[in-house]
């Protein structure tokens, strides 16, 4: 990838990436919104969490 190309991508996932990617596999997404679904704290347990 030609540098120009990765500071596209770059500006582009910085800005949120583009419309729809979304890893829905992702077992912390799917943990956030388990905890967000049930009314709980979806923040509790994060990575460095407390």
């Amino acid at each position: 990838m030609a540098v120009h190309e990765e500071d596209a991508l770059v500006d582009m996932l910085a800005e949120g990436g583009p419309v729809g990617f979304v890893d829905t596999e992702d077992p912390e997404l799917q943990r956030f919104e388990a905890a967000v679904e049930a009314g709980g704290d979806p923040f509790a347990g994060w990575r460095g969490a407390p």
